[in-house]
């Protein structure tokens, strides 16, 4: 009877006995990146054979944006090249929309997220080397391009090479118009920053990477205005510019022998704007309409009018060749209308540009601005409106096209289930031929979005047919109808209207 009590307890410790006992201060993992330790609440642990990180310590520290959707239980890694999207408990990652496995799956530790950080490296080509002896893991910007060596994991001071500037930034000054504030950046050399749009608060985000900062760190107030603050502050390897305002604007760039210049457009602010009655909620009798109701949080739709700026998109011309429409102005139409009849629904919109304006300097960085957007907005739906064209005039009709992902996200509805929600009623509004739901997987702004997202090819700017729809004010209104009952429609399904 003893022996075979003994047997039971040495099973039940076999088996449960791991991780029972706390670990001593020996144990704690360290954490070196760029050859600097990097002291964190929770270190790094090993679990189930992989070392696992805290992803906002790593990913701060080489200037990525890491956002936390606390309902989706997801946290979304926003590098300059990718978006990385981990879900806690989860073996399936998403990169740029692709799904990947995760050996081990991300955990949280005392409210903090851990992933592991080899399949970081895998992703992201950083060099991750693990010191068993040190108890140490060791992550550099730039991928060995040899096998690392454990017991050489770190080189020294005198052999490591110095961080490269490309330039100067000795000042930074901000003159307020009456329809701009334009900020100039005093620099040696030319440089074009990245830049970003977040929320909550709004603001604009302009990082000057290979700038040494020569001024103060300090800031500019405003009042009365949609500007309400410029701070900067120099980083180890780059100059950060925020321009705080009160809610999501649009600017632009340009550049001088001596400096950048950023001009960040004001708006005009009318507390009642929202309260203001309009024609989307009068039927075509007269009789008020009762809106749609909101259940539960708020939802958020991001609306990309496709194009704009330098990038007119498509150019519909008439027979003798003359100019009739551009694809931006169209795509800008039909998205604030849109825009206009989702706000009175309760819905909050966040257009990506509501003017005349490209949020890049290059197509691409353009497209990935868009998709980041809506990342950093956490918005359940996004909605780009753009309109198709062909060398054949003859070429007409509306399609919506769609990544070709399964919904895995946990937003209730998939790409392709809002693109036919939305196709059915717009080939009814246009009349146009029917030219179906697409699989677009190669599409910039549909593979690097993360909710459900599709892009309209409302009509053909390039048919002398569909160029008298997009010119037509009440057939413009009747596409944007027709793709806000379609978003109801998915809204509804969703849990986010009633």
């Amino acid at each position: 009877m003893p022996n075979k009590l003994i047997a039971v307890v040495l099973v039940f410790l076999v088996l449960f006995g791991i991780g029972v006992y706390p670990c001593s201060a020996s144990d704690d993992i360290t954490l070196v990146i760029n050859g600097k330790t990097v002291d964190s609440d929770v270190n790094p642990m090993i679990i189930n054979g992989r070392t696992m990180v805290p992803v906002r310590i790593l990913f701060d520290t080489f200037g990525a944006d890491v956002l936390w959707n606390e309902s989706l239980r997801q946290v979304i890694i926003s590098t300059a090249t990718s978006v990385i999207v981990f879900t806690i408990g989860s073996k399936t990652a998403y990169i740029d929309g692709v799904g990947r496995t995760v050996d081990v799956p991300p955990t949280i530790v005392d409210g903090r997220t851990l992933v592991p950080i080899r399949f970081i490296s895998d992703v992201l080509h950083y060099d991750v080397v693990w010191n068993g002896s040190a108890r140490t893991v060791y992550v550099s910007g730039k991928k060995s391009e040899t096998a690392p060596d454990d017991n050489k994991p770190n080189m020294p001071d005198d052999e490591r090479e110095e961080e490269l500037v490309l330039a100067e930034l000795s000042r930074i000054t901000a003159v307020e118009k009456a329809k701009t504030v334009d900020i100039t950046v005093s620099l040696s050399e030319k440089i074009e920053p990245k830049v970003m749009k977040l929320s909550d608060p709004d603001r604009l985000v302009f990082d000057f990477y290979g700038v040494e900062q020569t001024c103060n760190n300090s800031d500019i107030q405003f009042e009365n205005t949609s500007v309400t603050q410029i701070r900067w502050a120099s980083h180890p390897d780059y100059t950060r510019i925020v321009v705080q305002t009160t809610e999501q604007t649009d600017y632009s760039l340009r550049y001088t022998s001596a400096a950048c210049i950023i001009t960040i457009e004001k708006t005009a602010y009318t507390p009642d704007d929202e309260d203001t009655p309009s024609d989307d909620n009068v039927s075509s009798s007269g009789t008020a309409i009762e809106p749609p109701k909101v259940s539960g949080d708020t939802p958020v739709v991001v609306i990309d009018a496709g194009h704009g700026g330098y990038d007119s998109g498509a150019i519909g011309r008439d027979v003798d060749g003359n100019e009739v429409i551009k694809e931006k102005d169209a795509n800008l139409s039909i998205a604030q209308k849109l825009a206009q009849k989702l706000k009175s629904s309760g819905v909050k919109v966040i257009m990506t540009r509501s003017a005349d304006v490209a949020l890049g300097d290059t197509v691409m960085a353009d497209l990935v601005a868009r998709a980041e957007i809506a990342n950093k907005s956490q918005a359940d739906l996004f909605i780009s409106i753009h309109n198709n064209a062909f060398t054949d005039p003859e070429a007409t009709g509306t399609s919506v096209l769609y990544a070709g992902l399964s919904n895995n996200g946990g937003y209730g509805i998939s790409s392709q289930e809002l693109a036919e929600n939305i196709q059915k009623p717009l080939v009814k509004a246009t009349g146009l031929k029917d030219r179906g739901i697409v699989q677009s997987p190669e599409m910039v702004v549909l593979k690097r979005t993360i909710m459900p997202a599709v892009l309209i090819e409302c009509a053909f700017v390039s048919s002398y047919t569909d160029q008298k729809i997009l010119t037509n004010e009440k057939k413009v209104s009747d596409i944007a109808e027709a793709i806000y009952q379609g978003i109801l429609i998915s809204l509804r399904k969703m849990g986010k209207m009633s």
